[in-house]
């Protein structure tokens, strides 16, 4: 009875610490959350609420940069053959001196500067797409072919033009006509004339036309789709009265003008030989008076002569002297040397013997 009084005891023991235990693991986190309600005014312990006390301790949080933003602002879907545009492109939240850079996806079909100027060269479809950094976004563009709306008979201007739409030719002339597609770019497969009268004139597939005979006949040229006309009338070949006339006009002003040469050269020839013929004169003059002075001084001579016949010995022995002295001087000879009685005397001709 005892033990069993004993276990009865043990076990309200063991049940009273159970119970006090789980109040306790059930009462004080109850408490907890009653104190943090108090604290943050909220009745949910994961959001805490500050105290407006606090924010004046807290510092403020830096604000966080945007990202770099980079957006095309006009991109067209379609753009012609031959035909440009000007891309602009926004640039947000990138450092200072970026630099902005285009480019296409195939340059055959268009090609774009770095100002952004697009030019559209072939059919096709691009993609342009502008960097900056290391942010980039692009745009496709399709450029379309031209459609070719009109083509133009093109008539050289030494064609005589005789109406708004008609010409005139000479039998003979060979013309050469083209053609032009508007608008400009535009393709076609193939151009190809044509003559309303083909017993006239004969055209080549490039538009040389060649004027065979006197008639009339229409000139077309066709693209496709596309075709212009112009009728030319052949007339004989000859030489027109106006250009007779004005032929005559230039004959006359070039006999005007050789006459005149003419007249200009006759002049100056007669007065060339009128001044040969007064040089000559005067030669001969100057001739004849040099002929006349020598004379004259011939005839003065020989009356010297004449007048003085008796001086002619004694020159000629003074000359025969002198001679024979200075031959004698060159010999070594003295010329004078003693006689006989010791007088001196001149050197002789017996004395050089």
């Amino acid at each position: 009875m005892k033990n069993t009084k004993r276990r009865k005891r043990i076990l309200i023991a063991v049940v009273a610490f159970l119970i006090i235990a789980i109040a306790f693991a059930y009462v004080l986190p109850l408490a907890a959350i009653a104190e943090t309600e108090a604290a943050f005014g909220t009745d949910d312990p994961s959001v805490i609420t500050p105290n407006p006390e606090w924010e004046d301790l807290a510092p403020e949080p830096e604000p966080e940069p945007e990202p770099p933003l980079l957006t095309i602002l006009n991109a067209p879907v379609r753009i012609d053959v031959g035909a440009t545009f000007a891309f602009t492109c926004e640039m947000k939240n990138f450092p200072e001196g970026t630099m902005l850079d285009w480019k296409t996806s195939n340059t055959a079909v268009a090609a774009i500067g770095a100002d952004g100027r697009l030019i559209a060269i072939a059919p096709g479809v691009v993609e342009v797409t502008a960097s900056a950094g290391n942010k980039r976004t692009s745009v496709l563009v399709t450029v379309n072919e031209l459609k070719a709306n009109r083509i133009v008979l093109i008539v050289g201007e030494d064609v005589a033009k005789t109406g708004d739409n008609s010409y005139e030719a000479k039998v003979g002339d060979v013309l050469d006509f083209s053609a032009k597609i508007e608008p400009e770019g535009a393709k076609v497969e193939k151009i190809s004339w044509a003559l309303g009268n083909d017993q006239v004139a004969t055209i080549s597939g490039s538009g040389r036309f060649v004027a065979e005979a006197k008639g009339q006949t229409q000139v077309t040229v066709m693209a496709g789709a596309l075709a212009n006309s112009i009728v030319v009338n052949i007339v004989e070949s000859g030489v027109p009265l106006d250009q007779i006339t004005f032929y005559i006009i230039i004959g006359i002003i070039a006999i005007i003008i050789v006459s005149a040469i003419s007249v200009v050269v006759s002049y100056f020839s007669r007065k060339r030989k009128r001044e040969e013929a007064h040089r000559r004169a005067a030669a001969a003059k100057r001739r004849k008076e040099e002929a006349g002075k020598k004379g004259r001084e011939a005839a003065a001579a020989m009356e010297t002569q004449r007048q003085a016949p008796e001086q002619r010995p004694a020159q000629a022995e003074e000359r025969a002297t002198m001679k024979i002295t200075g031959t004698a001087v060159g010999a070594g000879i003295s010329p004078r040397e003693n006689g006989m009685d010791g007088s001196e005397r001149p050197v002789t001709l017996d004395d050089l013997r």
